[in-house]
């Protein structure tokens, strides 16, 4: 078991409920790999790939991270996606207390109170002249040093390996270079920008795509007039919706619109999360005429899509439309889950007027980019998997 797979492994079914979903769908989240390749992020991924028979997964390679940083990213990305009992709570807070890590730290990352986290570290209640240091034992308050502050040291801020996490000992050994540890983030955008590359179609200049997670696009607040994606469904990427509203609430325009394709079965958990950013407007229907599929979860025959409406401070919609959506072409050309070209046209006509901004963060293979050009739009996208990226790449120059 690798260093960084902290959370305890999915049940049976939850696997098995994977594994279903990676042999229809493929992987949608990308594994993630420290520079030496220990897996951070996708443990089951990668085994239900072996079991698959497949060789190939979207990935991402963190860079100049350090073992705490590490523990505490993958902490980050899993605890909002998993449900712990008591015991594997124990379990959890027993592994981070072998790596050094204090019990407000640990509270502090679990999102337990303090008092809680020395329950379930089995740490006596401590007298008020006490604390517990990194090695777990208790010590006077007064004869522990203080702790040394962290840096982030940058040396060349286009280089991606040079920015690396250390503590500051001597007063004056980098003065030029030091960068406190609060300016992480803007740190890490400076580091990304020559990453993300812009596509340069010539043909159209308004079209912008990048091969990038969406959480990295560099998009000035308040500019964008309608989002307009498709996100994946299974549970496992649930917490990618609610990045995707924190995402909306901070680009949108006032009273622009988020418009998302989602799937029935977790859409109570998908609602929440967009709600806890935006108001909520209205739910549409897109009618799969002469299509069906069976969802074994609940054994029903599904013929028809939400589409979730919501806004940044709801208001009247401008014009009439119809909230049912009825379409027989079935567009599978170009990738596997995407969407039909008339609906998207029809949602970005009633929704913007020529010379709006459209951003879709989930591109695929750039219908939404497409269907801009076709109706006189800007577009920004992303898609984080290179395979699709090239494929809406190679669409877009042969239909632009």
């Amino acid at each position: 078991m690798s260093n960084y797979q902290l959370l305890p492994p999915l049940s049976e079914e939850e696997y098995n409920a994977l594994k279903e979903d990676i042999a229809k769908r493929g992987v949608l989240v990308p594994v993630e790999y420290d520079e030496d390749g220990n897996i951070l992020d996708g443990h089951h991924r990668v085994k239900i790939c072996e079991e698959l028979g497949i060789k190939n997964w979207p990935s991402i390679v963190r860079i100049g991270m350090s073992e705490e940083e590490k523990t505490e990213h993958v902490l980050a990305l899993n605890l909002d996606r998993r449900h712990l009992t008591r015991e594997q709570r124990r379990e959890l807070v027993a592994k981070l207390r072998e790596q050094g890590w204090s019990l407000r730290r640990i509270a502090e990352k679990v999102g337990i109170s303090y008092e809680q986290a020395r329950i379930d570290a089995g740490v006596k209640n401590l007298t008020p002249a006490t604390v517990i240091g990194a090695d777990g034992k208790q010590y006077p308050a007064t004869k522990l040093k203080p702790t040394p502050k962290p840096y982030v040291i940058v040396d060349k801020p286009k280089d991606v390996e040079r920015v690396v996490r250390a503590v500051d000992t001597v007063e004056d050994d980098i003065p030029a270079k030091r960068v406190e540890l609060k300016q992480l983030e803007k740190i890490a955008r400076e580091v990304r920008k020559p990453i993300l590359e812009e596509i340069s179609l010539k043909e159209d200049p308004n079209i912008k795509l990048y091969n990038c997670d969406f959480r990295e696009l560099d998009i000035e607040p308040n500019s964008i007039d309608l989002i307009l994606t498709d996100p994946p469904y299974p549970k496992e990427y649930l917490p990618l919706w609610g990045d995707l509203a924190k995402f909306a609430k901070e680009k949108l325009k006032d009273h622009g619109y988020l418009i998302a394709y989602s799937g029935q079965y977790h859409m109570p958990e998908v609602i929440n999360y967009l709600i806890s950013e935006l108001d909520y407007v209205w739910t549409f229907c897109l009618y799969h005429v002469g299509n069906t599929r069976i969802v074994n979860n609940v054994n029903v025959m599904c013929r028809w899509k939400p589409i979730l409406i919501f806004q940044k401070g709801r208001s009247r919609f401008k014009q009439t439309i119809q909230d049912y959506i009825d379409f027989d072409r079935k567009e599978k050309a170009h990738h596997d889950w995407q969407q039909g070209l008339p609906a998207i046209q029809k949602f970005i006509e009633h929704f913007t007027n020529p010379g709006d901004i459209v951003c879709d963060p989930f591109s695929g293979s750039g219908t939404v980019a497409l269907a801009c050009k076709n109706t006189g739009r800007s577009f920004i996208g992303s898609e984080i998997d290179t395979e699709s990226y090239n494929v809406a790449r190679r669409r877009l120059f042969d239909e632009l």
